[in-house]
């Protein structure tokens, strides 16, 4: 065994925690997405804000490593560019701060929180219809049916949030 395979095995060693507890919270946090979507859309930003911060700080730790893995001997994340640890502590600063406004702005961020998503669903659909052409008519489908979910969650937001957040508790099981 030589040295690249020894540094990568201890990396894992050392991880294999946060992965686990990032898996198992988001599995709990799919459970009461779909088994209580009648509580209300402030519980789901609570649970969303607290998975938002973890997420955050598994992040800032992995970008860290990243950055500090050649003096450590690893080479495993030679795929990175120069620099791209940023990009992965600025996801996870990002994911702070949205976690922190979730918990201490939870009204604000439910409203914003839905508007973005149909914006995300708007542009991806309009960009689906764009290259449905040269990606084929599922592609073009898909792209109908996201600006159809954009506008639901433009113009009927309750019960889009509560849709939103069986599709999450879906998501996070999956992931």
């Amino acid at each position: 065994m030589h040295i690249l395979s020894r540094n990568q095995a201890q990396a894992s060693r050392q991880a294999w925690w946060a992965s686990i507890a990032l898996g198992l919270f988001a599995i709990i946090f799919g459970i009461v997405a779909i088994v209580w979507p009648h509580l209300t859309f402030l519980l789901f930003l609570i649970i969303f804000g607290v998975y938002a911060i973890i997420e955050g700080l598994v992040l800032i730790a992995s970008a860290l490593y990243v950055r500090r893995a050649p003096e450590l001997g690893d080479y495993s994340n030679a795929a990175m560019p120069p620099g791209g640890w940023l990009i992965v502590l600025g996801e996870g600063v990002l994911s702070i701060i949205a976690g922190l406004l979730c918990l201490f702005i939870p009204r604000l961020s439910a409203q914003v929180s839905l508007y973005v998503v149909a914006t995300w669903a708007l542009f991806a659909g309009i960009s689906s219809l764009v290259h449905a052409r040269s990606r084929g008519w599922f592609v073009g489908i898909a792209g109908i049916a996201a600006i159809v979910i954009s506008l639901f969650l433009f113009f009927r937001t309750v019960a889009s949030a509560r849709s939103i957040l069986w599709l999450v508790g879906v998501l996070a099981l999956v992931a």
